[in-house]
């Protein structure tokens, strides 16, 4: 997801990918086994040398387009691509079809999200390839496997032989 995102910077004129863990309204363990520390910790692990990818340390409260908008206001930056899944991506695009940046500015000295004259979203939606299965990453890092063994693993799947 973030490699295909970096692809995308320089067309959307954007300089780098916020990544943004959104747990949801579950604390379901068997679908999220890793707590917030240690999802921002992988996430660190994986980039923090990377000067095109921020990681925001915090959780939105909820996946609700306006708690992720509070939180995208706190960094000061503008959304102008979003990526996600197939299986999140019509919530996404029906929230941001009824956000509304003129009210979100009356408590804020700006929207992080954007329309044009016409009403229509500004954010780019960019639908992310499935490479592989939450589920088989989930049940891999249940069995206590050391984190670089859990990466070698799911690396040496098929799906990250390919380029994009």
């Amino acid at each position: 997801m973030v490699e295909l995102g970096k692809q995308y910077l320089s067309s959307l004129g954007a300089n780098k990918i916020l990544l943004m863990i959104i747990k949801g309204q579950g604390l379901d363990l068997e679908k999220n086994p890793l707590n917030e520390k240690e999802q921002i910790s992988l996430l660190y692990s994986l980039y923090k040398d990377d000067p095109k990818v921020e990681i925001y340390n915090k959780f939105p409260k909820s996946s609700f387009i306006k708690d992720i908008a509070d939180h995208i206001y706190s960094t000061g930056n503008i959304v102008v691509g979003w990526l996600a899944g197939s299986d999140r991506m019509k919530d996404y695009q029906r929230e941001l079809k009824y956000f509304e940046p003129t009210k979100y500015i009356q408590d804020h000295e700006y929207s992080p999200f954007l329309k044009d004259q016409y009403n229509s979203s500004k954010v780019e939606m960019i639908e992310t390839p499935r490479i592989f299965s939450g589920t088989e990453a989930r049940v891999l890092a249940k069995e206590n496997i050391d984190f670089e063994k859990w990466v070698s693993i799911i690396r040496s799947k098929k799906y990250f032989k390919r380029s994009y």
